[in-house]
């Protein structure tokens, strides 16, 4: 006989750390004289980027209980061995094969309820804190989250589970830039980091945005079965301007193809190419100013220092960004710049209607 013990059933737990929720109301200190090489970014500090786990308890007679997690009640994809299938579902399901009482589980999605049971026990439930944004944990990486949760301003919200940001998988462009470096100081994926990227996640394609690439890379660090797509980019007001809109539509056109979901695209420290990219993205389809600030701001507890609205690299984007439309909308703006570099109005519905949740 099994009986389930936590979650408690019914109830609402947290996967933001308690600094990670102050960091959304604390004021941000001004980083105006702050001065970085985005081009090479050192490691800083502790991370503080990996999102709270969720506790599962249980008491039970089986020699080795099996844990299964789904966003649906009857676990359709599920058996004891696994998702039926490996093909991208939307939906997060999971399974712990523990041999223990309890297990640690991470990179649930926020704001939703998950079904859960070990083995043939009774099936309980549980609703994750509706609090962005959605961090995800793969060791050897870091600042790593999902574009979506974040709500719209028209009260939509934007998928989770299919556009993931972060940093770099392994240190190519370090070793090949300085071979004196030591890759310890810079981000690698491990092993486990890879099975939650591929098995957890389920990327299917790596988007690596990093100059200087191109040539030394064939595969992606998370296999030959992950599609990689190599396009260099430069961030802030110089990925605004005319040079770079080839990159900027090959970019959006890659997010916009359903194909493609999962995507994790990364630069080096997920921070300024990557940054750049979710704020034009995230202003698109709709998010609050305030928001869009906030998840630049985010890369702050990762390992590659401060990031804020104050800074001068971010303040000279917003310069470029509001010439697009003087008188607009975060939104306004980053449309008119979609259509400077070309995108299609086919692709502008696709990452509508591929990335908004309907009411």
């Amino acid at each position: 006989m099994t009986v389930l013990i936590s979650p408690a059933d019914g109830g609402t737990v947290s996967l933001l750390t308690e600094e990670q929720k102050a960091f959304r109301t604390e004021t941000r200190a001004d980083a105006s004289g702050v001065h970085f090489d985005y081009l090479n970014l050192m490691r800083q500090g502790t991370d503080r980027s990996a999102p709270a786990k969720v506790l599962f308890s249980w008491e039970t007679d089986e020699p080795e209980p099996v844990l299964m997690i789904s966003e649906d009640p009857s676990f359709p994809e599920m058996t004891p061995d696994g998702p039926l299938s490996p093909a991208f579902s939307g939906r997060d399901t999971r399974i712990v094969h523990t041999g223990k009482t309890s297990a640690l589980v991470g990179n649930l999605k926020i704001g939703q309820t998950y079904y859960w049971r070990v083995g043939g026990s009774a099936v309980r439930s549980f609703t994750t804190e509706d609090l962005t944004p959605r961090w995800i944990f793969a060791e050897g990486a870091t600042n790593i989250r999902d574009l979506g949760g974040w709500k719209t301003q028209e009260g939509k919200r934007v998928r989770q589970g299919l556009i993931y940001r972060g940093s770099e998988l392994d240190w190519i462009s370090y070793r090949d830039r300085d071979p004196r470096l030591e890759p310890q100081a810079h981000t690698a994926v491990t092993e486990e980091g890879r099975r939650i990227l591929r098995e957890e996640l389920r990327i299917r394609t790596d988007l690596d945005l990093r100059l200087g690439v191109v040539g030394g890379l064939t595969e992606s660090p998370l296999g030959p079965d992950v599609s990689l797509r190599l396009i260099p980019s430069l961030p802030y007001d110089e990925f605004l301007a005319e040079d770079q809109y080839p990159a900027a539509k090959a970019i959006y056109e890659c997010l916009a193809d359903p194909s493609a979901y999962p995507v994790y695209y990364h630069c080096w420290g997920g921070a300024d190419r990557t940054g750049t990219i979710a704020y034009l993205l995230l202003a698109y389809l709709g998010v609050p100013e305030e928001d869009l600030i906030l998840d630049y701001e985010l890369t702050s507890l990762s390992i590659f220092g401060i990031r804020a609205r104050t800074l001068g690299f971010f303040r000279e984007f917003m310069r470029a960004l509001t010439a697009f439309d003087p008188e607009g909308t975060p939104k306004s703006r980053a449309e008119r710049f979609f259509y400077a570099c070309g995108l299609s109005e086919d692709t502008l519905t696709s990452l509508k209607k591929n990335l908004l949740e309907e009411n």
